[in-house]
């Protein structure tokens, strides 16, 4: 009897080979040297905050995270509205992880907080009928901004709101100044670049891997970030976050890290492909309608940030309208603008200044 013929083993590519290699040396790593471990995690989840819920013109509906203010009466200001939007793979917790951090210091300076979730997020709830295609850039700033500063305005009894973004939310924050949304105070924007890098090796692989799934398929990042935290938080923060302590950035990939809806990286992808943040699937540039913005503009940069460079970043500046517009470096990468140990003093506080020095345009329309 002749036996058939068995197929040859499947072999690991030499992408998965390194992406392997890499797990195993920074578990041979920790194992060999226990006290680079530190804590798993610098603080404590951020605690439950208050929803706010809005309705965008087609029945999506999101919350908007109202964080209390401290307690007794405003030690500067009056309470002026600030909505913080997260980028493309962390959630609006990150913007609150941490005793020291970006929403900490806009409380201090006496701004109420709101952290804003969209159509793109898990906490969304799809109208009847609702599609996977409608979670897009375009949507998100067309139809989920508008109400969502809406919604932010009549809380707080402001007129005006003013709009942080870090990364993908500081690109639809400058999205949302070129479109002149009349409830828009002023824009700052964090590490938003109108340029993009090319993918590496290892990012194409990843990206062509997701082009198979299902645009409506959440891509588990939420679950990827609890198994691999421990290992690779030191990696992480050698390339986004080398100022932030490894402890903090195990802590944000434990509380902060999302699940990004397939159909959303793969528009990022196509930037990535292209070399700049377009809308309507590549027909219009994000940066060509930012001459139309009339808000004062506040741009943000890392000066070792790979994802935005200084000068790509600050590109922003002379295409925007307004001629209120600010550049701000800091050290570090592009998660140091958020985790950094030197981001309280570099980012956060500078940030609140120059807010606090535009706080009346929340006054009036």
């Amino acid at each position: 009897m002749t036996l058939p013929e068995r197929p040859p083993p499947r072999r690991l590519t030499p992408t998965a080979r390194a992406h392997l290699g890499r797990i195993a040396s920074a578990l041979l790593w920790r194992t060999l040297h226990p006290t680079e471990r530190g804590p798993f995690v610098e603080a404590a989840p951020p605690g439950a905050a208050r929803r706010l819920y809005y309705t965008a013109s087609d029945g999506w509906r999101a919350p908007v995270f109202r964080i209390d203010p401290p307690p007794g009466p405003w030690p500067i200001g009056a309470g002026e509205p600030v909505l913080l939007a997260h980028g493309l793979t962390a959630g609006p917790d990150l913007f609150r992880y941490g005793e020291r951090s970006l929403v900490a210091s806009l409380r201090e300076a006496g701004f109420a907080v709101y952290l804003w979730t969209h159509r793109a997020d898990r906490q969304a709830v799809a109208p009847p009928g609702g599609r996977s295609r409608d979670r897009t850039v375009e949507r998100i700033v067309e139809r989920d901004l508008p109400p969502a500063l809406e919604v932010v305005a009549e809380h707080s009894g402001f007129q005006r709101v003013h709009l942080v973004g870090h990364g993908l939310g500081g690109l639809l924050a400058l999205a949302a100044g070129s479109r002149r949304e009349p409830r828009l105070a002023s824009v700052v924007a964090l590490g938003a670049p109108l340029e993009l890098p090319e993918l590496r090796p290892d990012g194409a692989a990843l990206t062509r891997l997701l082009s198979w799934l299902p645009a409506s398929w959440p891509v588990p990042l939420r679950t990827a970030a609890r198994l691999t935290a421990p290992l690779l938080g030191g990696r992480m923060a050698s390339d986004l976050a080398p100022r932030s302590p490894s402890a903090r950035v195990r802590g944000a990939l434990l509380y902060a890290v999302e699940d990004p809806p397939v159909a959303l990286v793969q528009v990022v992808r196509g930037w990535m492909r292209s070399g700049a943040p377009a809308l309507y699937g590549g027909a219009v540039e994000l940066c060509e309608g930012l001459a139309a913005a009339d808000v004062p503009l506040l741009v943000v940069t890392a000066t070792d940030d790979p994802i935005c460079p200084p000068d790509v970043g600050e590109r922003a500046l002379g295409r925007w309208g307004h001629a209120d517009r600010t550049a701000l470096r800091a050290s570090g990468s592009h998660l140091d603008l958020v985790l950094g140990s030197d981001a309280p003093a570099e980012v956060f506080d500078p940030v609140a200044r120059w807010i606090g020095d535009r706080r009346r345009r929340s006054w009036s329309a």
